[in-house]
């Protein structure tokens, strides 16, 4: 399996059939277990180019100034197509 990591909390996994995006962020330390909170969440694709939509609209769903946001994402993911093609 094939595994992209966009940033610190999202990750793109490919197998035979889908693409997916896995979102995992540690939180705050529980105070009852004194273990951190841990979110998680897979969102299906059928291609890898719905599955970078997907990420960029939730990257840019989370805030912050659109154009830095929109101008972090162009190079992250110039950075990714770079890997991607040296690795084939």
């Amino acid at each position: 399996m094939r595994t992209i990591q966009l940033d610190e909390d999202y990750r793109i996994e490919a197998s035979e059939n889908q693409w997916t995006l896995r979102f995992e962020k540690v939180g705050e330390i529980n105070p009852t277990t004194g273990k951190p909170t841990i979110s998680k969440n897979e969102f299906f694709h059928n291609t890898l180019e719905n599955a970078l939509k997907s990420y960029v609209d939730k990257k840019l769903k989370q805030g912050g100034e659109i154009f830095t946001e929109i101008t972090k994402l162009q190079t992250r993911l110039s950075e990714l197509f770079n890997t991607i093609n040296q690795a084939d």
